[in-house]
């Protein structure tokens, strides 16, 4: 029982949990890069809905699900991205500010807890949304490979 939960949580290999750590840094640094550069954009008046920073989430938090890697990881996965948008708009679009000011803006903890829910609930269906394509494509093979026996 633990060991399904573990599994269910952490991913099935404790191998893998390493690439999983720099996959998610990876998302951070990937999304403050493309808000940087200006690849990823804020479209509208609404500051505080980064659509490319929600889909990469998504599609990333899909993949975990996809290869079972943990629904924790998913989690970081839905919210690196979050916080690399965060990132962008703290230190480079509060440039007004001092140094110190867009350092407590960036981990101010409303802000951390904001994108944080965001990343949780992004990961979550991300994860069952990647879990469910997984398990539907092994039940196809699956079902193939029987009719093909007979």
């Amino acid at each position: 029982m633990l060991s399904t939960l573990r599994g269910f949580f952490l991913g099935r290999d404790s191998v893998g949990s390493r690439r999983r750590w720099s996959f998610v840094i990876g998302l951070f640094c990937i999304t403050f890069a493309a808000y940087a550069v200006g690849v990823f954009t804020i479209t509208g008046d609404i500051v505080f809905i980064p659509g490319q920073a929600i889909l990469l989430g998504l599609y990333a938090a899909g993949m975990v699900g996809y290869e079972r890697g943990g629904l924790v990881f998913a989690w970081l996965a839905g919210f690196a991205p979050m916080l690399g948008y965060h990132a962008d708009h703290a230190f480079l679009g509060l440039s007004y500010r001092s140094l110190m000011g867009r350092v407590s803006y960036f981990l101010a903890p409303d802000g951390l807890i904001f994108f944080g829910i965001r990343g949780v609930i992004i990961g979550a269906i991300g994860f069952v949304v990647g879990w469910a394509i997984r398990r539907g494509s092994s039940l196809y093979r699956h079902r193939n490979a029987t009719d093909d026996g007979e």
